[in-house]
């Protein structure tokens, strides 16, 4: 209805683009209708139109703490939307507006209001001259209401004008004066009309637009509430038969209690915006996007958790999200199974740590509410993010629940600390953004420097521009006006070569970006340095070795959107001579058969010898060709993509072969995880992958001599040969078993009773841990009223088990956990457990009967006391 009433009005119709915001990389999400025209306010060639109309899926965080308590807030909404680039103003928008509201939904005009900005005086005389809006509803509202813009310190902004709904007195606050702007829930405002008609200048001052615009949005869901004549978003058509299956699922109703309402409202809105996300291919992570799903996904789940569920529920409500949407949005019917799938995963890795998560959580309110502190300390809120996985804000929640509120600094310090320790441990710490350290260079020339000349050339003559001694007098930096060597960047290590004249030879050992500086490191083996020109040399072999790892990661990144699906996204690389490592987002471990795969469709592409080439453009260009962007990385207005064939188009700066077949061959050499939701391949190509082949085939060809047989027949030997020794194993392991139930029955019977306490302190020979604690099993099942420790050797270290048995525990006289702390004390170690059964180790293995005795005496002690 929306979309005809607009097309007939002249408005070419654009389909909704998609969550994954693209031309903005550092843009989370599509947050409203407009950001896929933003660029048409400012053009100044021709557009392909200068009129539209849409139904954007959006994704916004900023109401996220008012989701699911009050009637009108959302993660995911639709907006509906009409634009204009210079076309018509003011006067056609609110308008049409009045009549769509007014005329085609037929909303009684007695309830309608409208807001204006307090200086626009052109949108009120709109409103009461030519639609006839009683002057006391047109009001008049500040800048934080009623004006857009600009997003950062300048750019384009304008007044806004909004449309509300009177939803009755009783939904007000009671105030004689209540009216739109008021934050009761009486009025609700659902279409903003916003006039882009300004440029804010670096003065602060406003400078009128040459071509001024019109972007509205109104909020699908909240018109659904207001036509279907509900009482909030979550009692529509669009949200309701979400919270239907939530009920099938719990098989019971959702009560009226409020926290459980929340509750329903909350999974309801969290599963649209997870399945609306899945089904693009964004999946949980830490980082950006995923991290903004992976919490939206545990807030729900705990949610539903708290609406008496267990275990992974959130992916059986995909099929209700689907059947509302999939007419419109057909995309989440092909994409059902990734989004259940992806959803459980998420969801069965919470749930490893959630019990864990609230019984701490529940340990440090007990400590708050006993010492009378009403805050929780960031160091507790980071702990229980980065070992159980609660995100801040659902802390927060959690917290705010029982009374308290946490230490979002305290938090962020933490965060922070975290941060910098990571960026210590990275190999590629300097970036561009930085800026060069001024500091000790000495000048040789004056000019320019670092003009980078090394995708063609391995050589140039060069000058040296700047230079400084660095760790010693033969450790030298230097700045050049021109060269081929490569800097350490996107993942790809720096190359490696020489500097030289007749005279003198530089040794370059790694080149990397200091701000927009090329720094060549390395060492001054002969001659001095001066100014003069020089002949700079790449280590050729190196950085064909490195060539062929970044093509091959382009054509693995292909290979993993073929095989796994177009979820996958680069997470980060490294692009060394010898080897490659690609991180890409996947919510699971890969198979061997997956694996297999990967490299089969990988090689064909080597085979196929596609041609590889660089391409410049504008970002724009780029994405609209479909380059593959990082996101949050930052891009100029030209950027360079590397193109191969119609298989891949990823911007990109590196170095690269010239055609596919240049790489060799493609050998993977492990899959793994790297934190949740990203997965990591390491892989060799060319020399290094015909040598790890060469390497497989002799081991094959000695286990094959050693164990006999022809090579058909290997694996069933092998195979055989493994369940053998199982099968001893397992014997060995009986054996074990019953000769440490005879030597905990001696213990027992040779056990000192103090007080009817029974009373064990003896070095036993025990081979692992494992076994230990099946003793202390034993020792507690036949001394229920009693105490003791025991002590083994291990790799030449002690190692001590203390046990209570349950009914002596009951009395409280005495714990595992410091027995086993006294124990190690004797041997300069330490440790600690549960109070029924505990570990320690030490040092010193000479010293075990004297910590045997000093446990034994602080049992004896803890007995009398």
């Amino acid at each position: 209805m929306f979309v005809s009433f607009f097309r007939d009005r002249g408005h070419t119709v654009c389909p909704s683009s998609p969550l994954l915001a693209s031309g903005d990389p550092t843009l989370l999400f599509t947050a409203a209708g407009m950001v896929q025209f933003k660029e048409y306010y400012s053009a100044e060639g021709p557009l392909p139109f200068t009129r539209t109309v849409s139904v954007q899926k959006c994704l916004r965080l900023s109401d996220l703490e008012n989701v699911g308590k009050t009637i009108r807030h959302h993660t995911f909404f639709e907006m509906l939307g009409n634009f204009s680039f210079g076309d018509y103003f003011k006067e056609e928008t609110i308008a049409w507006a009045w009549e769509f509201v007014a005329r085609v939904l037929r909303i009684p005009e007695e309830r309608l209001w409208a807001s204006v900005f307090e200086e626009d005086e052109d949108a009120r005389k709109l409103w009461e001259e030519k639609i006839g809006l009683p002057s006391e509803k047109v009001v008049s509202l500040g800048k934080k209401d009623n004006f857009w813009g600009p997003v950062g310190k300048t750019g384009i902004c304008g007044p806004c004008s909004e449309i509300y709904i009177d939803l009755g007195a009783e939904r007000g606050c009671g105030k004689e004066d209540c009216k739109p702007g008021c934050d009761c829930d009486r009025f609700l405002e659902f279409w903003n009309l916003v006039f882009p008609q300004f440029h804010k200048e670096e003065d602060g001052s406003f400078s009128p637009l040459r071509k001024k615009g019109i972007d509205t949005g109104m909020g699908l869901e909240r018109l659904a509430m207001i036509v279907q004549g509900k009482g909030s978003v979550y009692e529509t058509d669009a949200l309701r038969p979400i919270v239907d299956a939530m009920e099938e699922l719990l098989e019971r109703k959702i009560g009226r209690d409020i926290a459980e309402q929340i509750s329903a409202n909350v999974v309801a809105d969290h599963s649209r915006a997870l399945a609306f996300c899945f089904a693009e291919g964004i999946i949980p992570s830490n980082e950006g996007r995923g991290y903004v799903l992976r919490r939206l996904l545990r807030r729900a789940s705990r949610r539903m958790r708290m609406l008496g569920a267990r275990g992974p529920t959130l992916y059986r409500l995909v099929g209700s999200v689907i059947d509302v949407m999939k007419d419109s949005y057909p995309e989440l019917s092909e994409k059902k199974e990734l989004i259940a799938m992806v959803a459980k995963a998420e969801e069965e890795r919470f749930e490893k740590t959630l019990e864990l998560g609230i019984s701490r959580f529940e340990e440090l309110i007990e400590k708050l509410e006993s010492s009378g502190e009403t805050r929780l300390a960031g160091r507790d809120v980071f702990t229980l993010y980065d070992t159980y996985g609660f995100p801040p804000d659902l802390t927060e929640e959690m917290a705010q629940e029982r009374g308290f509120e946490i230490d979002v600094p305290g938090f962020e310090e933490e965060m922070d600390r975290q941060r910098r320790s990571a960026q210590e441990k990275s190999r590629f710490g300097r970036r561009k953004e930085e800026k060069l350290d001024e500091t000790q260079w000495e000048t040789l020339s004056k000019g320019a420097h670092s003009r980078f000349v090394g995708y063609k050339k391995l050589s140039e003559k060069v000058r040296i521009r700047k230079l400084r001694r660095c760790e010693g007098q033969a450790c030298v930096q230097l700045l050049l006006d021109k060269t081929p060597f490569y800097g350490e960047a996107g993942g790809q290590v720096g190359d490696s070569g020489s500097i030289s004249t007749e005279s003198s030879v530089i040794e370059i050992d790694r080149v990397f970006y200091s701000g927009e500086a090329l720094v060549h490191e390395g060492r001054l083996v002969k001659g001095t340095m001066e100014d003069r020109p020089y002949d700079a040399v790449v280590d050729s072999e190196r950085r064909e070795s490195t060539a062929r790892n970044h093509t091959a990661t382009h054509l693995l990144h292909h290979a993993l959107r073929k095989v796994l699906g177009d979820h996958v996204r680069q997470a980060g690389s490294l692009v060394a001579p010898d080897r490659l490592r690609f991180d890409f987002t996947h919510f699971q471990a890969l198979s061997l058969a997956e694996i297999e795969e990967i490299e089969d469709v990988t090689n064909e592409l080597v085979l196929e010898d596609i041609p590889v080439r660089p391409a410049v453009s504008s970002y724009r260009d780029a994405i609209e060709e479909g380059a593959i962007a990082l996101f949050g990385e930052k891009y100029g207005e030209k950027v360079r993509q590397v193109v191969v064939g119609d298989v891949s188009r990823e911007l990109c700066g590196g170095t690269h072969v010239e055609r596919t077949g240049q790489v060799g061959h493609f050998l993977v050499i492990s899959e793994s995880a790297v934190g949740s939701g990203i997965r990591r391949i390491e892989a060799v190509t060319g020399y290094a992958a015909r040598s790890l082949i060469v390497e497989r085939g002799r081991l094959l060809s000695d286990i094959r001599q050693l164990v006999g047989g022809d090579r058909v027949e290997l694996l069933a030997t092998v195979s055989a040969l493994v369940k053998a020794a199982e099968t001893l194993r397992k014997k060995s392991e009986l054996d074990e078993k019953a000769r440490i139930s005879e030597d905990v029955d001696k213990l027992v019977s040779q056990a000192e009773e103090v007080c009817g306490v029974k009373i064990v302190a003896a070095k036993v020979s025990i081979a692992n841990k494992e076994m230990m604690r099946n003793a202390g099993d034993l020792l507690r099942d036949k001394l229920r009223r009693g105490a003791g420790v025991i002590v083994t050797v291990l790799d030449g270290k002690p190692f001590f088990l203390a046990f209570v048995g349950d009914a002596l525990l009951s009395e409280k006289k005495v714990l595992a956990g410091d027995i086993a702390r006294e124990a190690a004390r004797g041997v300069g170690g330490r440790g600690g457990g549960r109070p029924h059964m505990a570990t320690a180790g030490g040092r010193d293995a000479s010293s075990l009967e004297k910590a045997l005795k000093g446990a034994k005496d602080f049992i004896l002690k803890q007995l009398e006391g």
